[in-house]
């Protein structure tokens, strides 16, 4: 049985730094997701392609799948005899991780014309914080929208990205327990933010945490995961 770890990359929630931790653990067994990346013909679209055979031709090597994908993708796999995926995720305070994608398309280059962009970094960058972050859809329940169909009790790992440093523990653990990590990467960590939360007006702050009740709970289930497991680590 092949086993692959399916790692779900919701954006601004530390996905970036993980990374280095997930190439650390798997060296060229990973494939990387991501839209603007060339990737295997079956794994290209928004769904799985091709046959059975396909999918397991594609993935012969292939231990650790990363990327922005939709969970549901990859459910399919469950049906491929031979492979076993393994899902994983990182989850993050709604109202926090909203704001950081904002700042952050807002700020990051772009190399395309505004006309050309994806529609979220077109709004980003022609929106300000209360238009784009409470009147469109990119507020709200972005990690569950992203998680939609694949119940959060049947990924494996839960990482919380309040709680990084323990929920890298419990994922050296699960995963590499024959390694030690001796520095803990961070990447992308944004100037916007210049204490613990970003600098939103009280009245942006209320709606963000009225529009994002599915996605604070999912974000209390990460808390409550990762305390438990890193309680267990201790004992062991």
């Amino acid at each position: 049985m092949q086993n692959v770890v399916i790692s779900v990359h919701i954006p601004k929630t530390g996905g970036t730094s993980f990374r280095q931790i997930l190439q650390g653990t798997f060296g060229g067994e990973i494939i990387e997701d991501y839209d603007w990346l060339e990737r295997p013909g079956v794994l290209s679209g928004t769904a799985l392609s091709g046959s059975d055979e396909d999918i397991r031709k594609a993935l012969r090597h292939v231990r650790c799948i990363h990327g922005h994908f939709p969970a549901q993708k990859y459910k399919r796999l469950f049906e491929v005899e031979g492979i076993r995926p393994i899902f994983i995720t990182w989850l993050r305070d709604p109202v926090e991780r909203a704001a950081s994608a904002y700042y952050f398309l807002r700020s990051n280059p772009s190399h395309q014309p505004i006309e050309k962009m994806p529609p979220w970094e077109h709004a980003a960058k022609t929106m300000d914080a209360e238009e784009f972050l409470t009147k469109t859809k990119y507020g709200e329940n972005r990690q569950f929208a992203q998680l939609r169909n694949m119940p959060i009790e049947e990924f494996a790992f839960v990482g919380c990205t309040e709680a990084y440093d323990a929920s890298i523990e419990v994922f050296t653990r699960l995963f590499r327990p024959d390694r030690k990590i001796a520095e803990i990467p961070t990447e992308r960590r944004n100037p916007d933010r210049k204490g613990t939360r970003y600098d939103l007006t009280p009245r942006i702050r209320k709606a963000l945490v009225d529009m994002n009740v599915r996605d604070a709970a999912l974000h209390r289930y990460a808390q409550g995961w990762v305390a438990g497991a890193h309680k267990v680590l201790q004992t062991t």
